[in-house]
């Protein structure tokens, strides 16, 4: 029907960080141990199979358009962490034939060969939470983030990637 063709968006909150900033007032939890990510990466795939079957039940084939990762710092999962996402997401979707597929970064928790592995998954729309670039106001942010790191990571081969790069 063509009434199931509606397109949806997702949105996927990574609630963890590796330092709570001043201005945030998202849901964030501070870790530094790897199995509380590992726990909650856990549950969201059930709630992504939850998802799965509830579509397959109702024979509803969905119309996914656009997934943004968001959070805390989604950037903050390690390159096995996001690659299982991405399997996980691939049992709704093919991330390369969404319309946006959108991470939000915390520039202290990428380089290069992450930034490459975001593209090689689908990511075509990168979000880097800058805030300011004024060290007055990143130290009373607790977001310390040079415009020289910023520059470094955002090469043109890396820029060249990405349909979309974003600083909020």
């Amino acid at each position: 029907r063509e009434s199931k063709r509606v397109p949806l968006s997702l949105y996927i909150h990574f609630p963890f960080c590796i330092r709570l900033c001043n201005f945030c007032f998202c849901y964030t939890k501070i870790t530094k141990d790897r199995n509380n990510i590992n726990r909650f990466l856990q549950a969201l795939y059930k709630e992504i199979h939850i998802l799965k079957d509830f579509f397959a039940k109702n024979d509803y084939v969905p119309n996914i358009r656009e997934i943004h990762l968001g959070g805390g710092s989604p950037s903050y999962m390690n390159e096995d962490e996001f690659r299982q996402l991405v399997n996980e997401i691939r049992s709704l979707v093919d991330p390369h034939s969404l319309d946006e597929f959108t991470i939000e970064i915390d520039a202290i928790t990428v380089t290069h060969d992450k930034l490459k592995l975001y593209h090689d998954n689908g990511i075509n729309r990168i979000s880097f939470g800058i805030q300011d670039f004024d060290s007055n106001v990143q130290e009373a942010i607790g977001r310390i983030q040079s415009p020289q790191l910023l520059e470094k990571l955002l090469a043109p081969e890396i820029r060249k990637s990405f349909v979309s790069v974003n600083f909020d």
